[in-house]
């Protein structure tokens, strides 16, 4: 199908030829495919994705709407800074990590592997979800067997009203299989210790 196409037109991890240069990469392109993966559930392929996706911003962290993979003739097209790109960035991130799947909200459904190393940890405050805003953090043990996670559900209805019917916390991108986990509910937040085997 159109995924297995995209698949395999890649270059430098991103789609190659799907904008203006037919032999260019259009950079925040990226954004869509990787949420299109992102919506199939290949959780990996949207974080690889992300990594890409970074890879091809200037040292001054924005991005170029289009340019040419390494190596070949020194072509572009587009703004610079293009902003939509960065904007894509910051969505796509969003959603690697709390992303709403109709009456649901899923965490960390695409955490990339590289944020689960020993010692690392990833936060996100109050950002806001079509349920209200929700608060993040992954503490990872400093030998890489435990983890702590700490999330602050919507504590009002988002736009829409209602507050999420189930919020799923997704532990099968961890670097090791779940052993056991424990939670507790104290002040309105959840407190999930993880061990892994």
């Amino acid at each position: 199908g159109t995924m297995a196409m995209l698949d395999a037109n890649q270059q430098e991890g991103l789609i190659f030829g799907t904008g203006w240069m037919a032999d260019g990469i259009w950079n925040y392109a990226a954004s869509f495919y990787a949420h299109a993966h992102l919506w199939l559930g290949h959780s990996r392929k949207a974080a690889s994705t992300l990594y890409a996706f970074a890879n091809h911003a200037c040292p001054l962290l924005c991005w170029r709407e289009e340019q040419n993979p390494k190596g070949q003739k020194e072509n572009y097209v587009g703004d610079m800074p293009h902003n939509w790109a960065s904007a894509e960035f910051i969505r796509l991130v969003r959603h690697l990590l709390i992303l709403e799947r109709r009456e649901e909200l899923h965490l960390l459904a695409a955490i990339p592997a590289a944020w689960t190393n020993p010692g690392n940890k990833t936060q996100l405050v109050d950002i806001p979800t079509s349920f209200g805003p929700v608060s993040l953090t992954v503490q990872m043990a400093p030998t890489g067997k435990a983890a702590s996670i700490q999330i602050t559900p919507p504590s009002r209805p988002g736009p829409g009203g209602e507050p999420p019917k189930k919020i799923v916390v997704h532990l099968e991108h961890f670097p090791k299989p779940v052993k056991r986990t424990r939670t507790e509910l104290k002040n309105g937040i959840f407190y999930t210790n993880v061990d892994f085997d």
